[in-house]
């Protein structure tokens, strides 16, 4: 298995431009390193996964043979916007993240009792699980 990053605490809507909202719950995400690396940059089209109706399926398609996300091509032209900017500032094809992904599918699939919980790319694992 890979080297994991290290994780760290994310502002959605970075602190120095929002900072009313610099110690809210709901602007607060456990991330990586590599995600925490988009500092100032937001974009009101970045997707948020707590929101009510979000749904990662909705967004992204996954490139089985690779890993890596792409917006999913049956969604709205503002949903596949949305899911390009979070791809880009977030770099979630980059690092070795689609790498992962696959390792973690093999991971989930070798397994003889999986437990999605236990799993980090639960969302990923869901789709391509067979």
């Amino acid at each position: 298995m890979g080297k994991r990053i290290p994780h760290t605490i994310e502002h959605f809507r970075p602190k120095t431009k929002f900072p009313l909202l610099a110690y809210q719950w709901d602007n607060l995400f456990l991330c990586c390193g590599i995600c925490q690396k988009k500092g100032d940059n937001f974009d009101e089209d970045l997707l948020k996964p707590d929101e009510e109706n979000y749904d990662f399926d909705n967004y992204f398609d996954i490139k089985w043979d690779t890993g890596e996300l792409i917006p999913n091509l049956d969604a709205s032209e503002k949903d596949q916007r949305s899911a390009e900017i979070t791809i880009q500032l977030y770099q979630l094809n980059e690092y070795g993240k689609p790498n992962d992904r696959l390792e973690e599918l093999k991971k989930f699939n070798d397994s003889h009792s999986p437990e999605m919980d236990s799993f980090s790319y639960r969302f990923f694992l869901k789709a391509g699980s067979l």
